[in-house]
């Protein structure tokens, strides 16, 4: 359920594409070093959304250079840090290892029992530096499994609890914002639950795999477009609420067209097949 929130790079000039790599690569680099080279590879847009979003609320120091690193070996590559960069590579390495984890139990591939191994070191390590996050996110993830188990009833609570894994995942402070950050994270998780539901409806259905939009007899994801829009709607009014203006139109381009790059990709690409 993670690669969704991201940029619409065709809608970004040189100067945000470049910001936004370089929190990107500022995670990464984050992760090499606290966690190792595995979790690093496990790297996910979605954190780097997540740092650049609280830098944008809270406006912290940042620090920046450049680098070479295992993937860009010749050029260095720009970087940027901030408190928050530690946090966001704690919790990718979290939600790493249990997305393996996931795959494991839906698909039994040996290739996510194997990658589950190799993170685990790295997520236990995160845990004791954030164990009431570690808590939450096993918690709600257990919740989703659970009621993924009953295939005969169409249930939300697998949407909520996602978005309750997003809600803590956004609120890393006791402050005036924390409402609104739990309403954003929250609508922000149940968009993406229900748009990878969208997305992967035909092949959770050839595979007799559970999937929320099948229980409601809906014969393509496309046609649940309606409703993930008045979903986008609710994190997009949260949004609102904060008072962003540090990078503002790079988060608005991830919200507000990128959440949808990959949904609209995966449609188009039906459409245009063949009949």
């Amino acid at each position: 359920m993670f690669g969704y929130v991201i940029a619409d790079l065709a809608r970004l000039d040189t100067a945000q594409q470049m910001r936004y790599k370089s929190f990107y690569c500022g995670l990464c680099r984050a992760l090499y070093r606290g966690y190792g080279p595995v979790p690093a590879l496990a790297l996910t847009y979605d954190m780097a959304f997540l740092t650049l979003f609280l830098s944008a609320l809270y406006e912290p120091d940042e620090c920046s250079g450049a680098a070479r690193c295992l993937r860009h070996p010749v050029q260095a590559q720009s970087w940027t840090q901030t408190e928050f960069t530690g946090y966001a590579a704690a919790m990718n390495c979290l939600l790493a290892y249990e997305n393996r984890r996931d795959d494991w139990h839906d698909d039994r591939k040996l290739s996510a029992a194997a990658g589950a191994g190799l993170l685990s070191p790295g997520a236990k390590r995160a845990a004791a530096q954030f164990p009431e996050k570690a808590a939450a996110i096993r918690a709600s993830l257990q919740t989703i499994t659970q009621a993924e188990e009953d295939r005969a009833v169409y249930s939300e609570t697998p949407a909520n609890a996602f978005g309750a894994l997003m809600a803590e995942l956004f609120t890393v402070k006791e402050d005036r914002w924390t409402p609104v950050l739990r309403q954003f994270g929250r609508s922000l998780g149940k968009l993406i639950y229900f748009m990878d539901a969208a997305c992967d409806l035909d092949e959770d259905q050839k595979k007799n795999q559970y999937n929320p939009l099948a229980l409601l007899d809906m014969q393509s994801g496309a046609d649940f477009r309606p409703q993930l829009m008045l979903l986008a709607g609710d994190a997009a009014e949260a949004f609102e609420r904060l008072p962003i203006v540090q990078d503002a139109a790079l988060l608005q381009n991830i919200l507000y067209s990128g959440v949808w790059t990959r949904f609209d990709a995966a449609f188009r690409t039906k459409q245009e097949e063949p009949t």
